[in-house]
């Protein structure tokens, strides 16, 4: 398997039997675009290691976290409303289907920057508009191949 298709559909073939697959980058002589492919096929996240040195340590850190993920295979799916569009999300290709955020631990935190454009118009009087509206769709780490959660 040499091609970023070929990669992506062995890691998804694994993910649909519950199977999460991270990927990690080290130095600058590896293809961004099929780690990215990977984790996100794999239902996960790609990391840069800017160094062989930090592998034992994210790798322990990957690990301890799998144990303690409270979900799994997130995503958040952000929409324009009011005539608002979303034009990009950051760091994810789709904007229609989101942002992969992988798995979801207690107490975590994860941001996630988006670009969008509004119409020019508002109502008399009207100061603020809502203009985007949030989704984040997650498995359970005991059950990944059952419905997603879904919150609103």
């Amino acid at each position: 398997m040499k091609t970023r298709a070929e990669l992506t559909s062995f890691v998804a073939g694994y993910n649909n039997k519950g199977i999460i697959t991270d990927s990690f980058g080290i130095g600058a002589d590896f293809d961004t675009e099929i780690m990215k492919g990977i984790t996100d096929a794999g239902g996960s996240r790609f990391v840069f290691l800017e160094s062989a040195e930090v592998i034992e340590s994210l790798v322990t850190k990957v690990l301890v976290g799998v144990f303690g993920a409270c979900g799994s295979a997130a995503r958040v799916i952000v929409r324009g409303k009011n005539g608002a569009v979303v034009t990009k999300i950051w760091g994810h290709e789709n904007t229609v289907a989101g942002a992969c955020l992988g798995e979801l631990y207690f107490d975590n935190r994860l941001s996630v920057l988006c670009e969008f454009t509004t119409p020019n118009t508002t109502a008399a009087g009207e100061n603020e508009i809502e203009t985007l509206t949030y989704e984040l769709r997650y498995s359970l780490p005991n059950d990944p191949t059952s419905e997603p959660m879904v919150m609103r």
